[in-house]
């Protein structure tokens, strides 16, 4: 396996008290999905309404109760939502220039038509998921002098059509 480009990667985390703060920091994002308890949902663009892609319920993100998603915030950073009970981690991932990590591109299939996820022309018929996932040198044990590459986060990219090579680099 290509253990892809060196890069650095700094982490963000708060934890989020109310589903209104939950909805004021996915409206900063661009594209990205949302669970909710009743249905998923997913948004092609920055400023896009949500749109529910499957469950029942409410018409209105709003008007849901979040639980997990992801959400792409700019050039090179993403966001995850985790519902940890009472309360929600939002975590910002930064790539950035460095070699502290290794990403690699992965591709995982949706479970949607390209065109449900807002995904125009190509011949594609599958659509995806697209990840950069992240390694990180790390000792064998914490005595030993043995270093190795071990997966250490995933920041979401958006979504594209599957690429011929089935989306891993």
């Amino acid at each position: 396996m290509n253990l892809g480009d060196s890069c650095g990667l700094e982490f963000s985390a708060r934890e989020l008290t109310s589903a209104n703060e939950v909805l004021e920091c996915l409206a900063k994002g661009g594209a990205g999905w949302l669970q909710t308890t009743s249905a998923v949902w997913i948004r092609t663009t920055a400023g896009a309404p949500w749109k529910r892609v499957s469950g029942k319920g409410a018409d209105d993100v709003r008007n849901c109760m979040p639980l997990d998603g992801e959400l792409v915030l700019g050039d090179r950073s993403s966001a995850a939502l985790r519902h940890l009970g009472s309360t929600w981690q939002w975590v910002e991932l930064h790539e950035k220039p460095g070699d502290s990590h290794r990403q690699v591109e992965v591709q995982l299939v949706a479970n949607r038509h390209p065109t449900q996820l807002g995904l125009q022309g190509g011949s594609a018929a599958l659509a995806a998921l697209t990840y950069s996932n992240y390694w990180t040198r790390q000792l064998e044990q914490d005595d030993s002098p043995i270093a190795v590459w071990r997966p250490c986060a995933s920041r979401f990219l958006g979504f594209d059509r599957l690429r011929e090579d089935g989306g891993n680099q």
